[in-house]
């Protein structure tokens, strides 16, 4: 399986799917700066998202310099750490059969998280790594720790929950099972809560630095009760089945599932959770309870609720795999759930990829709007949220491109508020194109606008015009 896991892993990096996009941009970025000695605490823009893998790999950039594949092959390694850690958390209280099986169908299963896991997204894959080894920590205290095992059990937590608070589901049953079983070994809870706090500090020194303007949280619009209910019958279903598709410099979800998949699932685990908990199979219990509480702790952290929101549900996907591979080893035919997955996961990135079909590595519209700018000598400019971070990452980095809103890089923001003369790079028509249109038609301004192939347009000013002057508020 872990061959079949780097086959596909592979192939998908021949297409389309390992183009990227501004987030992801975003964070090789955040890396690039790392090199340069500017270390960020947290995701750019956010006030969450731990930025540990981009310390990581700034080594690799500061000495080798700015290239794509380093990420791929960082992610693709990080990935593979977490199969290691799946394998050796399942070996403690399933078959070497059925560990084999959830481990190995991780590296490929589903087909989004496929996806997300050769992609720089900063926080996602380092989180839940960090989440599985905190649970391997806490079964090997119970196997007959030594005294670094609490230390190393509280670090891995905190550095998770710094990395991404929600992939709390994961963390809380086995912490909480370790709390318990140690509550009278004062030693022990001291050095846990000791070391966690250490994993936490990055993120405790920047509500520090930041202060109250830090503690936002993102808007949602339905009620706790219908998100909570979104949450199982959309998010979840979405991640184990569906997959990604292509639409200019976006993503939009392909082969969205019927809801009832997602509720099915969750009853399932529910059952499960009362048979395991009655049997006191306290690690499988511990795996069930991840995912009954995973939809809460989603509404608790105010998450907007939707099929874009398939990421959430990878959390989630370990302890799925985990409690099938025991079911189905109960009948010995453990190896249907790696079977299962593999055709569920071609089934999505076939017709997604165009049969694996090789493509750049960079959007072409990208690469053709690099080199226009650096013709008419527009070398820093100012641009849309999702066209700012990608076009600087696929001209590696010849062009400077500052987000118009929200604030991310503050070097591509200098650099674009230094210009002589301002270049704004647009969507045709979308918001900031009409708004910059509207400005310059207002102040009888000179801009020339120009459409370049992809659907984007170049304001070109022959004086230096702020996005404060023109009191621009699109991201689009």
């Amino acid at each position: 399986m872990v061959g079949v896991g780097l086959v596909l892993r592979l192939l998908v990096m021949r297409t389309t799917w390992l183009q990227p996009d501004s987030d992801e941009a975003t964070g090789m970025l955040m890396a690039l700066r790392a090199s340069q000695g500017h270390f960020s605490l947290l995701f750019w823009g956010g006030n969450y998202g731990g930025a540990l893998i981009t310390w990581l790999e700034a080594p690799f950039l500061a000495v080798l310099g700015f290239h794509l594949w380093i990420f791929w092959v960082v992610d693709t390694i990080v990935t593979f750490l977490g199969v290691l850690v799946l394998r050796s958390v399942a070996s403690r209280f399933l078959t070497p059969v059925s560990s084999a099986v959830a481990a190995g169908t991780f590296w490929f299963f589903p087909a989004l998280w496929l996806y997300w896991s050769s992609r720089e997204y900063v926080f996602w894959l380092p989180a839940i790594v960090l989440a599985l080894t905190t649970c391997l920590l806490v079964l090997r205290w119970f196997e007959g720790g030594n005294t670094a095992t609490p230390y190393m059990l509280g670090l891995s937590a905190g550095l998770a929950i710094w990395c991404y608070p929600l992939v709390l589901p994961l963390v809380a049953p086995a912490l909480l099972i370790f709390l318990w079983a140690e509550r009278h070994h004062r030693g022990a809870l001291v050095r846990v809560t000791g070391s966690g706090f250490a994993g936490l500090s990055p993120w405790i020194i920047y509500f520090a630095v930041h202060g109250r303007s830090a503690l936002h949280l993102q808007t949602t619009t339905g009620s706790r009760l219908t998100d909570l209910r979104h949450s199982v019958t959309i998010v979840l279903p979405t991640a184990l089945v569906a997959g990604q598709t292509r639409a200019g410099l976006i993503w939009t979800t392909s082969h969205p599932p019927p809801r009832f998949v997602g509720l099915a699932v969750y009853l399932a685990v529910l059952v499960c959770a009362v048979v395991f908990i009655v049997r006191r199979q306290i690690s499988l219990a511990a795996c069930a309870v991840s995912v009954l509480i995973w939809p809460i702790v989603l509404i608790v952290g105010h998450v907007p609720v939707s099929l874009a929101s398939f990421r959430y549900g990878l959390i989630v996907v370990p302890p799925l795999l985990l409690i099938a591979c025991h079911l189905f080893s109960l009948l010995r035919v453990s190896l249907v759930v790696a079977v299962g997955a593999l055709a569920s996961v071609l089934l999505v990135t076939l017709p997604d990829t165009s049969s694996f079909r090789t493509a750049p590595v960079c959007n072409t519209t990208l690469s053709v709007t690099a080199k226009y700018l650096s013709a008419e000598g527009r070398t820093a400019a100012w641009g849309s949220y999702w066209l700012a971070s990608a076009l600087m990452v696929c001209s590696q980095p010849r062009i400077t491109v500052a987000a118009v809103q929200p604030d991310r890089d503050r070097a591509a923001e200098a650099a674009a508020a230094a210009a002589a003369r301002s270049t704004y790079i647009v969507f045709d028509g979308n918001e900031l194109d009409q708004e910059i249109d509207a400005w310059n038609r207002s102040n009888r301004a000179l801009a020339q606008r120009s459409v370049v192939p992809g659907g984007y347009v170049v304001w070109m000013f022959e004086s230096r015009v702020s996005p404060a002057t023109m009191k621009l508020h699109g991201s689009f």
